[in-house]
């Protein structure tokens, strides 16, 4: 009897994409209206152990938030005002991709920015690092002081007054009065 050796099938390609993502802290709207810049760094990684196909990071804009701009270390990407779709054709074991985004943000509040990536590899070994987000807390311009209105001197207080005589007469007849007024021991007008 001749056993004959079935070859084992074919196995599936596996990968790991992951992709995180930084943005710029804090910024402050401009005074008088207007907006202010941010700037989204993304990563694209594949952790392998089999090469990543069709991998694609989508990243829509927060409220407020307005894309101006991308660029992308290997592939392509669309932008518009409201979105970027990047593809990358295929992403090497190891092989980490930078995406840059530029963006406008015209309102005040903590804006989070959600980026997910996917890849048509038949199986991705740990989808629970597909997604990362990053925020920015944009404040209001800060108002000029208002000038503090320039405080009235204020009357000197004085510590004596001194009238003499003590006493008038009664008796229909002009007299003379006279006041002085000290601080401390000196004269004061």
């Amino acid at each position: 009897v001749t056993f004959t050796a079935t070859p084992p099938p074919p196995a599936s390609p596996k990968s790991d994409v992951t992709v995180t993502k930084t943005a710029t802290p804090s910024v402050t709207l401009p005074l008088g209206g207007g907006s202010a810049p941010i700037t989204y760094a993304i990563a694209a990684k594949n952790n392998g152990p089999d090469a990543a196909q069709n991998v694609h990071v989508s990243d829509a804009a927060p409220v407020d938030v307005t894309f101006v701009s991308t660029s992308i270390g290997k592939g392509s990407c669309t932008t518009t005002a409201k979105a970027v779709d990047c593809t990358i054709s295929s992403l090497a074991p190891g092989e980490s991709v930078p995406i840059t985004i530029n963006a406008t943000v015209n309102a005040s509040g903590t804006k989070t920015n959600v980026v997910v990536i996917t890849n048509q590899t038949p199986q991705d070994t740990n989808p629970n690092n597909n997604t990362a987000s990053a925020s920015t807390v944009v404040t209001a311009p800060a108002l000029p002081p208002t000038p503090k209105p320039t405080p009235k001197p204020e009357p000197e207080i004085c510590e004596t007054l001194v009238a003499t005589p003590k006493v008038l007469k009664g008796n229909g007849t002009s007299q003379q009065l006279k006041v002085t007024v000290k601080k401390g021991s000196k004269g004061a007008a």
